[in-house]
């Protein structure tokens, strides 16, 4: 018997930002930061390698198949 999609729970801002600022250790932060500002999947945040990051440029690479594989599943 197939379950009943429910909709997501949805954080407040406020609950956002003291999830954020709890957060001590800077690796943790920066991953954090960049999955939720870019709205990023968690694999496509383990795939995410150092290259695909252009700071300058204020941009993120996603490899488009990947991104393929996770839609088509």
């Amino acid at each position: 018997m197939k379950r009943p999609n429910s909709l997501p729970y949805i954080l407040t801002v406020d609950k956002i930002r003291k999830i954020i600022n709890s957060i001590t250790d800077l690796k943790h932060r920066a991953i954090i930061l960049t999955i939720y500002s870019c709205v990023l999947r968690i694999s496509e945040v383990v795939n995410l390698k150092t290259n695909d990051i252009d700071s300058s440029a204020m941009k993120v690479k996603i490899d488009k198949k990947m991104f393929s594989m996770i839609t088509t599943k």
